[in-house]
């Protein structure tokens, strides 16, 4: 009994998980990496980039999505149409769609290129880590503060608040 129950849940999930997203993925990659690309005339960002494109009812029925044109541009200039036309019953989960570098002169700017936008990217990424724990400790100073007397004070004593959870030396906890 407890395992069809189980079963029950989990085929219940997926069905509403499924069901529930309209949200379709396309990542845009390029071959090196690193070049600019553009959707509708629009800079979306140095690739790979991951756009999320609504599915309605007409999309889902024709069974493939075409989105705006998109282009992408290396820093050599060379620059390629990216595919704009993909099949929802091949690739219902999302694509990831690569544009090859055409052959022309360059190549070894874009791929020095490449190698500077993923030490930007890693740098970015270690950035918002140290952000983040900045926050979440400055938060936990903020949130934990303790109440201290000075020591030998019985009449007229001070009470002041420390960051923290114990009292700086010459302190006594209030209680």
């Amino acid at each position: 009994m407890n395992r069809l129950s189980f079963i029950f849940i989990a085929i219940s999930f997926l069905t509403i998980s499924g069901c529930a997203s309209n949200q379709y993925s396309v990542t845009y990659n390029s071959d090196p990496e690193g070049a600019q690309l553009y959707c509708g005339g629009v800079a979306k960002g140095y690739t790979p980039v991951t756009l999320y494109y609504t599915l309605d009812e007409d999309t889902k029925q024709r069974g493939y999505l075409n989105t705006v044109p998109c282009s992408v541009k290396w820093v050599s200039g060379a620059s390629a149409e990216a595919g704009r036309q993909f099949s929802l019953s091949q690739f219902p989960n999302g694509v990831i769609n690569t544009v090859p570098r055409p052959n022309v002169s360059g190549y070894s700017q874009d791929a020095e290129f490449a190698l500077k936008v993923k030490n930007m990217q890693a740098n970015q990424r270690a950035a918002n880590a140290a952000a983040q724990e900045n926050s979440s400790s400055s938060t936990y100073q903020q949130n934990n503060t303790v109440q201290c007397k000075r020591m030998g004070e019985f009449l007229n004593f001070e009470i002041k608040t420390f960051q923290g959870m114990i009292c700086p030396l010459g302190w006594l906890k209030v209680y």
